[in-house]
């Protein structure tokens, strides 16, 4: 068994199930979640309705946050770049960043000396 249910995004920040169980658990927050949403749906009392809104939907995302975050490999990071080494092998692009103008001239004022 893995002990691992979930890998570093590419890009971006957090996780994406890796195995059976890191599926099966989004599967499941993602059923409590909207069985929390269809339950306050029913309820008539827009009191009651808040109330199962306001505890329900924290009940189930904090803990689903919390053991994503536990059982991810590597832990989560920013990922913005395809060259980031973090990222694993592959092709990769370089990333292309303004250059001054042959004229000497300070090219970020505007060309205004």
């Amino acid at each position: 068994m893995a002990r691992h249910w979930f890998r570093q995004k590419r890009f971006g920040y957090g996780a994406t199930p890796n195995t059976w169980q890191g599926w099966l658990f989004m599967a499941v927050s993602a059923a409590l979640t909207v069985g929390v949403i269809i339950t306050a749906n029913f309820m008539h009392d827009n009191a009651a309705r808040f109330f199962i809104i306001a505890i329900g939907l924290p009940l189930v995302l904090v803990p689903t946050v919390l053991i994503s975050h536990a059982k991810t490999e590597g832990g989560w990071v920013w990922r913005d770049s395809p060259k980031d080494e973090r990222n694993g092998p592959g092709d990769h692009f370089e990333r292309q960043t303004p250059r001054a103008p042959a004229s000497g001239r300070d090219w970020r004022s505007g060309g205004h000396d």
